[in-house]
């Protein structure tokens, strides 16, 4: 039988207020009271005294032992909503991250369509490309995963991903110098993640592919900026200047554009002899109806 400590520390004050109690008081009542009738009436006295006193000590200890345990429980309630809570949001944390990854699988299915229907003929030069925005994407649900909080992705974690992949493809020798300007603890929530890693990517790809000459050396210089809620991101070259016409007729900034619109977004490009800048804008809140508004749209 498990003993619980309330009840046996109440057992054992009682138990030596009781013991010291007749040892003093006897000794007290021999001594004062000599005769027998005196002596009689005091040990009546002090039965009725011992009552009250016993009364009034067991129901003290009795009601701090309810008002401990009172409290133990209530703190016990608040845990346990504390863990539903959390669960509750795990659930629909992975609910959303299973919905996300179903959406991007179909993104993947359309970019692949979109780039084969677009530049049919150049399938040697597509591969490149799909591969570099398949890995924006995977790179992203990498981010989510490998951090504490699905509900937000870490940007410089993913743009650096994507920044060693793409030099990768075009050979490291021939890969310019980045400098990055951002902060470690900027995130985006995972609506908003996926847009702007393709868009990202599209981005350096085209400064990788059309702002310098061969075996020429230059620098790209990404900026992420966040003043109260907006974002701007900042791609800049100091390359010769992107062929505009080009790159306007492609795919893949047809893609990158409305991947910008899906955001709420506005994409920027300004070309210049001493380089192009693009520049994408985004707000960092998001209403909390548009996960549930892209469930529905998904289900009908």
């Amino acid at each position: 039988m498990k003993l619980h400590r309330g009840p046996v520390v109440i057992s054992v004050i009682y138990f030596c207020f009781g013991f010291l109690w007749i040892l003093v008081s006897d000794t007290i009542v021999t001594t004062v009271a000599p005769h027998p009738e005196v002596y009689r009436h005091m040990q009546t006295w002090k039965g009725w005294i011992y009552v009250v006193i016993t009364t009034i000590l067991i129901y003290i200890l009795l009601s701090i032992y309810a008002q401990r345990k009172d409290r133990a429980l209530e703190e016990l309630r608040m845990r346990q909503r504390d863990i539903a809570e959390g669960l509750e949001e795990k659930n629909e944390l992975i609910r959303e991250l299973h919905h996300r990854v179903k959406n991007n699988l179909q993104l993947v299915l359309s970019m692949i369509r979109l780039t084969d229907a677009g530049d049919r003929g150049k399938s040697a030069d597509l591969l490149p490309h799909l591969a570099g925005r398949v890995f924006a994407i995977s790179a992203i649900q990498e981010s989510i995963f490998a951090g504490e909080q699905y509900a937000q992705v870490s940007v410089g974690r993913f743009i650096q991903d994507i920044l060693h992949f793409l030099c990768s493809l075009s050979g490291n020798s021939g890969c310019p110098e980045f400098l990055l300007e951002m902060e470690e603890k900027d995130t985006l929530s995972i609506q908003q993640a996926v847009p702007f890693g393709i868009i990202f990517e599209e981005l350096v790809s085209n400064a990788l592919r059309h702002a310098f000459l061969p075996e020429e050396g230059g620098t790209i210089t990404i900026r992420l900026e966040i003043c109260a809620d907006i974002m701007k991101l900042t791609v800049a070259d100091n390359g010769k200047g992107w062929d505009t016409e080009a790159i306007q007729e492609g795919v893949g900034l047809s893609i990158a554009r409305e991947m910008a619109k899906q955001i709420s977004g506005t994409l920027l490009i300004e070309p210049s002899d001493k380089g192009t800048y693009a520049t994408l804008t985004l707000s960092t809140l998001l209403r909390a109806s548009t996960a549930e508004k892209d469930r529905q749209s998904d289900h009908r």
